[in-house]
């Protein structure tokens, strides 16, 4: 994996979103919940010393994600996904569209696990430089362990990319080849993706700041 380019060309659900109480790992929701917090602003800054948004999140009275824009080449939109909930919080739909397909919107095929997780999305066709099927596995405690990303040749699928996820920056023995290790605060912000090669040498650093914005669009 070309690690520095595919993060700008991959939209993440492992990177975003909280449904229920079961993803405690990216739970926005025990973030923003009851709060007037309306808008998230995530900026990676580069190896270079390049700082760009990447991602502008959306979100409701219940702390949950309703949209998310994300950005490649410093300030053009990627991509646009909407979420919508059901009486109970658990995700309904969800839905893509990104600026090589046009934005025509998509929608993902969802599927959970009997503890109400989602373990599976993947959308009716391939995506430009991007992936078409997402697989969670969670720890015990319900936090995310792995997301591996497809994408479908013919009939075989192909990895597109594999993510790990930690909680400390020092706890790195997970890594894999061609990998990419995902580190998050206690509230499960991520903090720095680290790259890795096909020999599993670290390839490249990526750091994140946060700023949020209330209904009035006042920065805090």
């Amino acid at each position: 994996m070309i690690v520095s380019r595919l993060i700008l060309f991959v939209f993440l659900f492992c990177s975003i979103s909280s449904f229920g109480q079961t993803l405690k790992q990216l739970d926005y929701s025990s973030i923003y919940k009851n709060s007037d917090i309306e808008i998230q602003k995530v900026f990676v800054e580069h190896e270079n010393g390049l700082k760009c948004l990447e991602f502008e999140r959306f979100f409701d009275s219940a702390g949950r994600i309703i949209k998310e824009i994300s950005y490649f080449a410093c300030g053009r939109v990627y991509s646009i996904q909407h979420f919508t909930y059901d009486e109970y919080g658990q995700l309904l739909k969800n839905t893509f569209s990104q600026v090589f397909m046009q934005f025509e919107e998509l929608s993902f095929s969802l599927v959970f696990n009997d503890q109400g997780q989602l373990v599976e999305r993947s959308l009716p066709v391939n995506v430009p430089q991007g992936w078409r099927k997402e697989q969670i596995t969670y720890h015990t405690d319900g936090s995310i362990k792995a997301c591996i990303q497809m994408t479908k040749k013919g009939e075989t699928w192909q990895v597109f990319t594999e993510q790990v996820f930690v909680n400390t920056a020092e706890d790195l023995s997970s890594r894999k080849k061609n990998s990419l290790t995902k580190v998050h605060d206690v509230q499960g912000l991520l903090l720095v993706t680290y790259g890795y090669t096909e020999n599993g040498e670290m390839k490249s650093t990526r750091r994140y700041t946060y700023t949020t914005y209330s209904a009035k669009g006042k920065a805090d």
